[in-house]
């Protein structure tokens, strides 16, 4: 069976959940309008035809405001090499972080693998990848 869309629900205790479907194609999606300090269910099905696939759920707390405007993303992430089992990542400086953790994993299933780096580094080959 070939994965039609993904069905994402996100609901806080006792509320009516908010229901996105996202085409298969998607890999990441930002849920907006979150409220500070709050738990989240967030649940993930995907869709064939018809049919729901079982769910996947999780839960998370929001940042406070002050949180949200401490910690900054990463940014001006991009790949600067490619090699047969291998790829380079580069990013920009941080200001203030203690250092970046970088995470991989197949796309198709299997083990994450991740890695520390000091706050100086702004590059990181991840090795051994399947070709």
């Amino acid at each position: 069976c070939v994965t039609e869309s993904f069905n994402l629900l996100c609901y806080t205790d006792g509320n009516t959940p908010q229901s996105q479907y996202l085409d298969r194609s998607v890999l990441f999606h930002r849920i907006e309008g979150l409220n500070p300090e709050t738990v989240y269910i967030v649940s993930i099905h995907a869709v064939y035809g018809n049919t729901e696939g079982p769910e996947i759920s999780l839960s998370q707390l929001t940042a406070s405001v002050t949180e949200s405007e401490l910690i900054q993303a990463v940014k001006e992430v991009k790949v600067v090499d490619v090699g047969v089992n291998s790829f380079k990542l580069a990013w920009r400086r941080t200001p203030g972080v203690t250092g970046y953790k970088i995470s991989w994993s197949p796309f198709h299933g299997g083990d994450e693998k991740s890695q520390l780096v000091s706050s100086s580094t702004t590059s990181f080959t991840i090795p051994k990848l399947q070709e």
